[in-house]
């Protein structure tokens, strides 16, 4: 099966005023397939948003992509001129974004915002796209879709209005949906309505997903594979239930203490926090970015960036443990 996005090599630099240039997501190298459910797991700061950005190409001011290639579908989005790729963004690519309250227009109706998606990329009537956005918010899992479609969003809590950017993302019937912390406001309950309702819909229209969060209990409800971001790298990847149970990086393992997650033995592990702070990514070390926090490091950490090993099926790890 060919992959629906391939990532390779992806490089984005921000550039910034008064500290030097840095690099925000260094050698990024991936890929989704249809109906797959990916996930990103990694701490604030370490590039998981970037990535989304970088991938429907709405990279904040000063920031670029330095190298590498996105493809989606076979064609090449780095370098695609803006109509173009506004062809694909919302319909065949679309973002959930973080907080659904700043997303939204707070002086448009609901119904107004996600009608006007439908319109952006089909020539319908009026009626016909007020229509499509009903249908869409009824989708989404919304009581009252009608009620819904006449409010404001300062009318709706906080789990109707995740429910209305993701009616908004599905309206056009994309192929890859990515959700940028989707359900990190929301209540626990909220919560697991979100990601019922995510798998719900990955089921029946065949969606791809991107999922980023920094809690590894989201994750393990829907992804199907993981990559563990830290410092803008891939440390690693591999099946959802290898890398929540078995990690092999030491951040991975470092950041899974960091959870109330119970073993595969049925027993809860004790706490730990990860010692040390995130690197200054404005100052590029020489050797492993996780060196300066990592209780494993060996001396050769220091100096030399480690290579992607590939210890077992399925299994990747940037960490010089398994380049042997």
């Amino acid at each position: 099966m060919e992959p629906l996005l391939k990532v390779e090599e992806l490089c984005v630099r921000y550039v910034s005023g008064e500290r030097s240039d840095f690099r925000a997501l260094r050698n990024i190298g991936f890929e989704i397939y249809p109906g797959e459910a990916v996930g990103i797991l990694g701490e604030s700061g370490g590039g998981k948003s970037t990535l989304a950005r970088a991938i429907v190409g709405v990279l904040p001011a000063g920031a670029c992509t330095d190298c590498g290639s996105i493809r989606f579908q076979g064609r090449e989005l780095i370098g695609l001129p803006e109509g173009e790729m506004r062809q694909i963004r919302g319909a065949k690519i679309s973002l959930i974004p973080q907080d659904p309250s700043a997303a939204l227009n707070p002086l448009l109706r609901v119904g107004t915002q996600v009608s006007e998606v439908v319109a952006a990329h089909y020539d319908w009537s009026k009626q016909r796209c007020r229509e499509a956005a009903k249908a869409a918010l009824r989708e989404a899992g919304l009581e009252n879709p009608l009620r819904i479609y006449s409010a404001f969003p300062h009318q709706l809590s906080g789990g109707q209005l995740q429910r209305v950017v993701i009616a908004q993302a599905l309206a056009c019937r994309p192929a890859l949906l990515i959700a940028d912390e989707a359900t990190a406001s929301l209540d626990t309950t909220t919560q697991a309505e979100i990601l019922r309702l995510l798998g719900f819909l990955r089921g029946t229209l065949g969606l791809a997903i991107l999922f980023i969060s920094h809690d590894p209990a989201v994750l393990a409800e829907i992804a199907d594979r993981i990559l563990v971001f830290y410092a803008g790298e891939i440390v690693e990847e591999g099946p959802a239930p290898d890398v929540l149970n078995s990690a092999l990086h030491p951040y991975s393992r470092a950041l899974l203490r960091c959870f109330p997650i119970k073993r595969r033995d049925g027993d809860w592990p004790v706490l730990k926090a990860i010692a040390g702070n995130s690197p200054d990514i404005h100052q590029r070390m020489p050797g492993c970015v996780f060196e300066p926090r990592c209780e494993e490091r060996i001396e050769i950490c220091a100096s030399h960036s480690p290579k992607d090993a590939f210890p077992c099926g399925g299994r990747r790890v940037r960490c010089f443990r398994y380049e042997q």
